[in-house]
């Protein structure tokens, strides 16, 4: 069975956070590694669009917790 694509929903705090860890990047190592980590957390974002089922369950920290899907919110 397929799965559906689903988007990727930001916290408000993750929103905010974003532009600080490329600016932490930026301080400590430069601009083309800030660069870099931005971008690989939006490809991580895309990854779970593609395939939301993908991590996996933690059920030692709560019932049908997904660190994937958790970890964005």
């Amino acid at each position: 069975m397929a799965v559906r694509k689903r988007p990727v929903i930001w916290s408000p705090v993750a929103e905010t956070d974003l532009p600080d860890i490329w600016n932490y990047y930026r301080e400590i190592a430069g601009p083309q590694v800030a660069e870099s980590r931005v971008r690989a957390i939006g490809e991580a974002c895309m990854m779970l669009e593609e395939h939301p089922l993908v991590g996996r369950m933690r059920d030692e920290i709560s019932p049908d917790f997904d660190l994937c899907s958790s970890v964005l919110t």
